[in-house]
Order: structure tokens, then C-alpha cells, then sequence
């Protein structure tokens, strides 16, 4: 019995150790090879508004399959597309705006077609991601984007706006053709 408990804590002490990432060096190459080639698209699967529980009132306007702190864009048209100095997004946006932009605005979406002011290109060895730090300046909103590429071509995007609280959308990101 005392070998058994002995040989069940080791099972366990090993099971919870932490494990490296193992990423093939082709996923890796590929992943470099679009963060420096400046042309880097996002479609987005889903997205978490922050502090979109409190708006009880904004639920039924959700697709289905959504709540208020997770909201499927699976048929929802959605893109992010990232260029050497430009970028072109259209995001639909759940949560609080906190300063409206215009009266009578029918869409809440995030649509700018802009330069990119500063942008910064981050490697994080241990997590084997690159992190791309963008500000957007429009004609009235501002945005700070910090987009997390993964090298199984998965993405997340966090979007800070003057305007807006803060969502995340989680989806793939790929190459666009030139």
C-alpha cells in the first residue's frame, strides 16, 4: 500500500510539472516570415467585451450561441488587415462606448482605414508568439492594439479605444496575398 501511495505522488508530481512548448521550426519560420512581411490578415471567431454584463438590456441583441461575456462572430462578417504602414479593419463591437462618435449612428463597429502611427514587434521565447503593438489615430477615436500571433495560426487581439472599453477577439490570422 505505501508503494502504491509513494508511486501515486510521484504519477502526480511529474503529471503537474510544467512542460516546454514544442513548436516545429517550419510553424516557427512561418510565423516569423509573417510578422516581418507586413501583410497579416485576422478573421475573428469570437469576442469578450469587458463589462458587457452590466448592460442586461444589450443581451438580446447577441447571435446565437453568445452571452455577455462571450460572443460568437462565427457567421458575423469581421476582418483585420494588417500592412506594411496601414491597417483596415471593420469589427463588430459589444460593450460600453463611453464617448459616442456621431448621433443617429445605426453601427457600433470598429471601422478604420488608417495609417498606423507607432508599431512595435515583441517575440516572447517562452510562449513562442509575436505580439504586434499598434496606435491607430482616426479623426476622432483612438486605438491601441496589441495582436498576439500564435504559431499554430491562431490569434488574439486586445483593442483599447479612446471611445470604448477594452474587447478581445480571439481567431486565426493568415497571409495576405499580394
Amino acid at each position: 500500500m505505501m508503494r502504491f501511495c509513494f508511486g501515486f505522488v510521484v504519477l502526480i508530481l511529474f503529471g503537474c510539472a510544467s512542460k516546454e512548448l514544442v513548436v516545429s521550426e517550419k510553424k516557427m519560420s512561418n510565423l516569423k516570415e509573417a510578422v516581418y512581411s507586413k501583410n497579416i490578415a485576422f478573421e475573428g471567431r469570437s469576442a469578450s467585451p469587458l463589462r458587457f454584463g452590466n448592460n442586461l438590456s444589450a443581451y438580446n441583441t447577441l447571435p446565437p450561441g453568445s452571452n455577455q461575456a462571450f460572443v460568437n462572430l462565427a457567421n458575423i462578417y469581421n476582418y483585420v488587415k494588417i500592412y506594411k504602414d496601414s491597417i483596415s479593419m471593420d469589427l463588430p463591437f459589444y460593450g460600453e462606448q463611453r464617448i459616442i462618435n456621431a448621433y443617429s449612428s445605426d453601427d457600433n463597429s470598429l471601422i478604420f482605414h488608417q495609417k498606423i502611427d507607432e508599431k512595435t514587434i515583441v517575440f516572447d521565447p517562452k510562449k513562442k508568439t509575436y505580439t504586434l503593438k499598434l496606435l491607430v489615430r482616426g479623426r476622432q477615436e483612438s486605438l491601441r492594439i496589441s495582436y498576439t500571433l500564435h504559431p499554430n495560426k491562431t490569434a488574439q487581439m486586445v483593442v483599447n479605444s479612446t471611445h470604448r472599453n477594452a474587447i478581445t477577439y480571439r481567431g486565426d490570422w493568415f497571409l495576405i496575398k499580394e
